[in-house]
């Protein structure tokens, strides 16, 4: 191994198992001079109890100094514990006097699938936010854990390729949003035929349009170009989503579209969000 013949120090670590009393106690009467804690443990306490947490935590290390009896680092993963009342195993460094404690950016999730040899069209950011696009617009009282969504992309990577690849198709597109390619997503999922979203996506992003069939993509090119500036909220996401699952439900049904959709009805949405509901439903009995 590359480290055989480094030089090395001894070190204090411990493998210990932080039962919810524990953290408990030691976020009490232990954890002095910390910053605020976040929602950020709420996530952390979310993965431990749908078992994750081991999956996701590439290495559970807490920074504690033993000499002074003050936790360092780790006071969002012990609040998940106490949250989630369920143990969990950690590295302890119990010899952390240091005052610079890493900063390092936090792994996202697709990050975390690509240190666990996912392949990279797999563990790909965009993939994974139409995977995240669900959970945030379509799921009631939405706790999405990291688990949840690589679960979600292991069990749908395929269509969850073609719907990037169809949503990235030239320079700048306007269909490269994550809301956009989860309807295209639950359009493939419905069936519908790759070539001729591969058609629609042509006209929604160059405006050359073939006859009045191609009309619902130049309305959804127009809807686009007019939110491409507007703010990013989460109605204004469900909006651009629906818009396009009614647009390629339109194209795909042959109807003619000259008006500006008013109303939000996705039919592959929907289609895909019951399915999906059905079968977590079945999966937990």
């Amino acid at each position: 191994m590359i480290f055989d013949n480094c030089e090395t120090v001894n070190i204090k670590f411990k493998k210990v198992f932080i039962t919810p009393e524990m953290a408990k106690y030691i976020l009490e009467n232990n954890n002095i001079g910390n910053r605020k804690l976040s929602d950020a443990y709420k996530k952390y306490a979310s993965d431990m109890e749908s078992g994750a947490w081991e999956q996701l935590s590439i290495a559970s290390i807490i920074l504690y100094d033993g000499e002074n009896d003050v936790l360092k680092d780790g006071q969002h993963r012990l609040a998940a514990v106490a949250e989630s009342g369920i143990g969990q195993w950690f590295y302890v460094y119990t010899d952390a006097k240091t005052e610079i404690i890493d900063r390092g950016k936090t792994r996202s999730i697709d990050d975390i699938m690509r240190l666990r040899g996912y392949d990279e069209d797999v563990a790909n950011r965009f993939v994974v936010a139409i995977a995240k696009t669900y959970y945030d617009l379509f799921v009631k009282h939405n706790a999405c854990a990291d688990g949840k969504t690589i679960d979600f992309v292991l069990k749908y990577g395929d269509l969850l390729k073609k719907a990037r690849k169809l949503t990235h198709r030239g320079c700048h597109p306007l269909t490269k949003q994550s809301t956009v390619a989860f309807a295209t997503f639950c359009a493939l999922y419905a069936g519908v035929d790759y070539d001729e979203l591969n058609h629609f996506f042509e006209v929604v992003n160059t405006g050359f349009a073939n006859g009045e069939k191609d009309s619902a993509a130049v309305v959804l090119r127009k809807m686009l170009q007019d939110e491409k500036n507007s703010r990013n909220s989460r109605r204004h996401r469900t909006k651009k989503a629906l818009v396009t699952d009614m647009a390629i439900h339109d194209y795909i049904s042959g109807k003619v579209r000259k008006q500006i959709y008013t109303k939000y009805n996705g039919v592959y949405i929907d289609s895909f969000c019951n399915n999906e509901t059905r079968s977590e439903a079945n999966n937990t009995k």
